[in-house]
């Protein structure tokens, strides 16, 4: 499919921009990100089955293009093209074949958030935990439907499952040292028999590294992913 209409809307945004002085130091920061944007998708071959995102794509551009005027409101006009630059990423990683990506954030969260709910309440109460399900639940559906919110909601819980991991393995070290008296330990708290102890006191631990490793890959992999989301 030729992109030429693509590329020509958006050499006119970026023009307009330019000249558009209500938005002050925000142009330049503009105008940087979306060139490398436009110079992307000059090299990309559109396939036939994304023309409803390519004609969604120049349509919206053309639409924003006459919004740029000098009476325009300048918060909402940088709104607007903020949301314009992050759908014109997300396009991109579609065109290119990126999109598998997200199912793939998507589950790495999810094994993440479940780790977490199961491990926190050890050390953080049951209440902090209970506290994070309705963002869990929020970031599933916005996550699902590609919306930025939803990317923002699900990283939240990256420094809640490090904080959580971390004092699992700290925890291991102290089983490490002193294995039996962490299975009297749990035996005396939970009043559970002695078969049960042992494997709590070593799937738990284990499960506290687990959920570090994957919130750290998480941070790593939602920051290169960051751009499929609108």
């Amino acid at each position: 499919m030729n992109n030429l209409d693509l590329i020509e809307v958006l050499e006119e945004i970026e023009d307009k921009i330019a000249k558009c002085d209500i938005l002050g130091d925000k142009r330049q920061r503009f105008i940087s990100t979306l060139a490398p944007i436009k110079a992307q998708l000059k090299t990309v071959e559109i396939d036939e089955k994304y023309n409803e995102v390519y004609s969604s794509l120049v349509a919206k551009g053309k639409q924003l293009s006459g919004l740029i005027k000098i009476n325009a409101n300048p918060k909402e006009l940088s709104g607007k093209i903020n949301y314009y630059i992050n759908y014109l990423g997300a396009a991109y990683g579609d065109f290119t074949g990126q999109s598998y990506k997200v199912t793939k954030f998507y589950r790495l969260f999810l094994l993440c958030s479940i780790l977490f709910l199961v491990l926190s309440p050890q050390f953080l109460t049951p209440i902090f935990s209970i506290i994070f399900i309705i963002p869990i639940f929020m970031a599933m559906k916005g996550i699902k439907q590609r919306v930025r919110t939803g990317f923002w909601l699900g990283m939240l819980i990256v420094p809640a499952s490090l904080m959580t991991g971390i004092m699992w393995i700290r925890y291991a070290l102290f089983v490490l040292k002193d294995f039996n008296g962490a299975v009297m330990q749990i035996m005396s708290t939970f009043g559970l028999g002695e078969q049960v102890s042992i494997v709590l006191t070593t799937v738990f631990p284990v499960l506290g590294i687990v959920l570090t490793i994957l919130a750290v890959i998480l941070f790593i992999y939602g920051n290169k992913v960051k751009s499929l989301f609108i």
